[in-house]
């Protein structure tokens, strides 16, 4: 738990009424209905959780009125197909904001928004918005849209039940090289790999990403970073010479350009629940922690050990390959259940 989760989540809920979207735009709000619904899941609190009841379901029932019984949606007119600062309708993330493929991530979102609303009202006891909820999400699943090129949209359609990962991860997922991950959407693209069993893919592209950061100096993970900008470029941890590269001043799109990207963005940290869900292998089973299913992947890995806070004090996982088998220390709070 820390408190600036319960703070942030609270401040956005405050100044954006129901009726309206967070930062002007859909997909946050949906963002904000999944976090509700992680965050009680990990830690258990089901008091925070009526501390925003009724706005949970009001901006579920905004969700709802936009959603048409043929699948399609409504939630944007001509006149508000672009904003001032260049954002789109079907806004997703930066890099695919505007693309033909936007929709398809949009829908993969709402999908998975309506999958935390339909349980966030079922915890609440407001069994009668859970049924519509699952109206609408059938609606929404049979709803055609084409299959994206685009790696992270893909990645989102599995997430969503939208799409088979076995297949997915075939045909879109394992393409290179890694130009179209990005520090936020990349993390959905581990998920989706780690779905469909190649978890040594995701560490690969781990490595090959997140790893060319740091090669270049990074302590922590960066709001936006291009693989190709990194070409012959020295790292951020010395002064540079005249005629080489800046990759923090020189590069960057969007909002990110001339030095406004931040060098400790906290979406950026995918890699680090990637590896304790899949890696180390733990899963919880029940809200608060209180079961955790823990059977690590180590791929091409020789060793991982890691730590997962849980309300009830740390667990600890230690895994080794030893003649072929992986070798698993688990250290835990004596309330946390450990299901192997």
């Amino acid at each position: 738990y820390q408190q600036v989760v319960d703070k942030s989540l609270d401040l956005i809920r405050d100044i954006t009424p129901p009726e309206q979207w967070m930062n002007g735009i859909p997909s946050y709000t949906f963002w904000w209905l999944i976090i509700q619904r992680d965050w009680y899941f990990y830690t258990g609190r089901l008091r925070y959780l009526h501390e925003s009841a009724d706005y949970i379901f009001r901006v579920t029932q905004n969700i709802l009125k936009h959603i048409a019984e043929d699948g399609n949606e409504h939630f944007f007119s001509k006149d508000t197909e672009e904003k001032e600062d260049g954002i789109r309708s079907y806004f997703v993330d930066w890099e695919t904001n505007g693309s033909e493929e936007a929709k398809n991530g949009f829908y993969s979102v709402m999908i998975m928004a309506l999958e935390a609303a339909q349980e966030l009202c079922g915890l609440l006891n407001n069994s009668s918005l859970a049924v519509k909820c699952g109206h609408a999400l059938a609606l929404l699943r049979a709803y055609w849209l084409p299959q994206p090129e685009n790696r992270q949209i893909a990645a989102l359609m599995v997430l969503a039940g939208r799409a088979d990962a076995v297949q997915m991860d075939a045909e879109i997922l394992s393409k290179e090289a890694v130009d179209d991950i990005t520090t936020f959407l990349g993390y959905y693209t581990l998920l989706a790999k780690g779905m469909a069993g190649n978890v040594q893919g995701a560490v690969a592209i781990i490595k090959k990403y997140w790893g060319r950061m740091i090669e270049l100096g990074a302590t922590s993970f960066w709001e936006s970073f291009r693989l190709a900008d990194a070409d012959g470029a020295p790292g951020i941890d010395r002064i540079l010479m005249p005629g080489e590269k800046d990759i923090h001043g020189d590069f960057g799109a969007y909002c990110y350009k001339q030095r406004r990207c931040s060098l400790c963005h906290g979406w950026a940290c995918g890699p680090t629940p990637f590896l304790s869900k899949y890696v180390l292998g733990i899963h919880p089973l029940e809200s608060g922690c209180r079961k955790l299913l823990v059977r690590p992947q180590l791929a091409s890995l020789q060793y991982a050990k890691g730590s997962f806070p849980t309300p009830y004090g740390t667990v600890t996982v230690t895994a080794e390959k030893t003649d072929g088998k992986v070798n698993t220390e688990v250290k835990a709070p004596p309330e946390v259940e450990i299901v192997r």
